[in-house]
């Protein structure tokens, strides 16, 4: 039998399970409790054990024990004790009923003497036969079983329910599946099912039936963690559901006994009751635990702080805590000589700062608290007892008095300590631009990691709003959102947890928005105008590129000259401008939402008045002089309007036709159809380039573009030549 006391850990998120502990109440006659309703007097410790396989339950979250069996109960004196760590902190007595029926600490039964013992996992139950002579023998250990999720909805299935809880032997392995249940109890459901609970394992019901599975966790996850689930089948299914899920959620745990398999001593957790005190008219509960640390768990945003321990007691003279992490590599950080306040009855207490060093020291994980509470010895004997050769004479100190104090545990704080940064959030759909609105979901890699997010530009906190629904983004705004898993760590776009973490943001741009800027391309200088050339831009800001305007600027004094607009094109000829005048040229694009910003500037032409057509001489062709080449030889006289200025030099056009009498292109053009040539020649002898017995024809262009200037300005083209012979 277990007769021990152990200390035990909630499973799911590190939370730990609320332990409370409680004194014999005997100890409290000096701290003027009046008399309490139905209280008993307190008994010796002493009387016969009875049988282990009988109906003894106990409810721990009510601090609740009920026995119920006529073979060995009935109308039998009791004394009921709960045992901690060898100390009876909790007694009371009385008779039962003709049907074997006790119940403490419920109406119709009687109190707790003196204080409420606040009943946990590792507590032991006696039962005595108050009249027996027999010492203390068997115990009836209460069972480390809890529900952390009670029954809810699978939000996949709305036919089917989740609980999820713990169940721990004391050696830390997981309770057999043969010794525990889990149940949903709701009198509603009769109407439904015939039945007024559900059961995992189990299966039952009339019209609409369950199925309830039970499982411990596996893999990495805490073996001792389970997950009960009921699946409902039939006309009510659903209806059956929606019942259950406002039900009470609990968890039984018992042993079985090898012989008969009745099951013995059982362990039931109620989700949703509050620990003790004793119910109307029974005296309150004397508590022992180490409640708080000043924060919810050890993280990169705190870890450089000191950590304070605190809880409470009753009526005890110290309190000695430790904080460890059961890694065999470190060893426990240990706070002694700790003095509650105030001196009995309900205390509180706070141990000195354990420095930060040391609890960054600790591996991450569950770091525990636990404390040890020195408190007046409730077994203590009298000072004196009658001398034993002397039973009429004078009373002789007691040898066997015990001790003025004992030691006992108490509630222990399971503290988180964890620092690993959670990946950041991703969004769907991704941060860019959207012609419509957006309906935009956060999510983490976690799953029990939270999601907090701003709108209005500033850096989410642990108290921004928490994303639970989908965000609608109307109008164009940048989503900030920062995961915080349950140490309260926050995600950090950088990945370090040496500066202030970083939200990860998500910009959406709602509708079409200007443009980007397109890319300038060449100037070419005409008379009294110039040619402008663009790329288009690579963005075109969700919707259409509708048209561009090509800003013209004074090259010299850098003035703005005129805009001219143009449709979807990337070219336009930019007239009116005065000739001899440089000028440069920029472009922009225009859509639905607005114009770009102007491209660069283009290079610097300047505009003239150009020649007029030179005159065309007539053209010749056959062997050069030497009667070994090849020609063609062009012809023509120089424009008698040379535009204002010299001509600087002449382009020759030449043109493969059909015939001798068919004057239409050939399908076949030169390769290099124009040659130059200086300002003073009047004709061109080719002699390459063409094909041998083609037919060809000759056009002339001069120009007065200064001969620095790479881009020339030609004017306008003569008359074609007569056709001739390449041979």
């Amino acid at each position: 039998m277990i007769t021990g006391h152990a200390s035990y850990l909630r499973g799911g998120g590190g939370t730990m399970m609320k332990i409370f502990l409680t004194l014999f109440a005997a100890l409290l006659a000096a701290a003027t409790l009046a008399p309490q309703v139905r209280a008993q007097t307190a008994p010796e410790v002493s009387g016969e054990p009875l049988p282990l396989d009988k109906n003894i339950t106990i409810f721990p979250k009510r601090d609740m024990v009920t026995v119920d069996e006529a073979a060995f109960f009935a109308n039998k004196d009791l004394t009921v004790n709960v045992i901690r760590d060898g100390v009876v902190i909790g007694t009371t007595s009385g008779t039962a009923d003709a049907t074997g029926f006790f119940e403490i600490n419920h109406p119709g039964g009687v109190c707790w003497t003196g204080t409420t013992p606040n009943i946990i996992a590792g507590d032991e139950i006696e039962v005595l036969d108050a009249n027996s002579e027999e010492p203390d023998g068997a115990r009836i250990p209460v069972r480390n079983v809890e529900v952390t999720q009670p029954a809810t909805e699978n939000p996949d299935n709305p036919r089917q329910l989740t609980m999820k809880g713990k169940a721990q032997e004391a050696d830390g392995s997981a309770v057999p599946v043969d010794e525990i249940e889990a149940r949903i109890i709701q009198p509603d459901l009769v109407e439904l099912i015939g039945k007024r609970d559900v059961r995992a394992p189990g299966t039952n019901g009339e019209g609409t039936t369950y199925n309830g599975t039970f499982t411990y966790a596996d893999g990495d996850d805490d073996p001792t963690t389970f997950t009960a689930t009921y699946t409902f089948t039939g006309p009510n299914d659903v209806a059956a559901v929606d019942s259950a899920v406002a039900g009470q959620s609990r968890v039984l745990g018992w042993k079985t006994d090898p012989v008969t398999t009745e099951r013995t001593g059982i362990t039931i957790y109620e989700h949703g009751e509050i620990d003790g005190p004793g119910f109307s008219g029974c005296p309150q509960s004397a508590n022992y635990a180490v409640t708080d640390a000043g924060r919810k768990a050890v993280n990169t945003l705190n870890i450089n702080q000191d950590l304070v321990l605190g809880g409470v007691s009753h009526n005890a003279s110290a309190v000695s805590v430790s904080l460890d992490d059961q890694d065999p590599a470190t060893s426990p950080v240990v706070v002694n000589n700790i003095v509650p306040s105030p001196a009995s009855g309900a205390q509180t207490w706070k141990a000195a700062p354990i420095p930060a060093a040391q609890v960054q020291a600790f591996s991450d994980g569950t770091l525990t608290a636990e404390a040890t509470f020195t408190i007046p010895n409730p077994n203590r004997g009298p000072e004196t007892i009658p001398d034993p050769n002397d039973p009429t004479g004078p009373q002789i100190p007691n040898p066997d008095r015990g001790p003025e104090t004992v030691q006992i545990g108490g509630q222990v704080l399971g503290i988180q300590k964890d620092l690993t940064i959670p990946d950041a959030p991703t969004a769907t759909p991704g941060a860019g631009r959207y012609l419509t609105a957006q309906a935009v979901t956060l999510e983490a890699a976690e799953d029990d990691a939270t999601i907090r997010y701003t709108v209005g530009g500033a850096e989410p906190t642990g108290t921004s709003r928490e994303f639970t629904t989908q965000i609608n983004v109307t109008a164009s705004q940048t989503i900030k959102a920062k995961v915080f898993d349950t140490a309260g760590n926050p995600s950090d776009s950088n990945r370090t947890n040496t500066t202030p973490a970083e939200s990860t943001s998500f910009a959406y741009t709602i509708g079409a928005v200007a443009p980007g800027t397109p890319t300038i391309g060449s100037a070419t200088a005409g008379a009294s105008n110039a040619t402008v050339r663009w790329n288009p831009p690579a963005d075109n800001g969700g919707a259409a590129i509708t048209g561009y305007q090509v800003n013209v600027v004074n090259a010299t004094t850098n003035a703005p000259v005129q805009v001219r607009s143009f449709g979807n094109v990337t070219s336009g000829v930019i007239t009116g401008l005065t000739n001899g005048t440089p000028y440069k040229f920029q472009v922009r694009a225009i859509n639905a939402g607005g114009s770009s910003a102007y491209s660069a500037f283009s290079n610097v032409v300047t505009p003239v008045t150009i020649p007029g057509a030179p005159t065309i001489g007539t053209a010749a062709s056959g062997l050069t002089t030497d009667g070994t080449v090849r020609s063609a030889l062009a012809r023509w006289t120089a424009p008698t309007n040379t535009g204002g200025r010299a001509i600087t030099g002449y382009r020759v056009e030449i043109i493969r036709v059909v015939s001798a009498t068919n004057p239409a292109r050939h399908a076949t053009q030169p390769a290099v159809p124009f040659r130059t040539v200086p300002a003073t020649a009047r004709q061109l002898n080719v002699t390459s380039g063409l094909v041998n017995g083609a037919f060809y024809k000759f056009r002339v262009q001069a120009t007065n573009t200064p001969a620095t200037t790479a881009t020339k300005v030609w004017g306008a083209a003569s008359a074609q030549s007569n056709t001739v012979v390449y041979r």
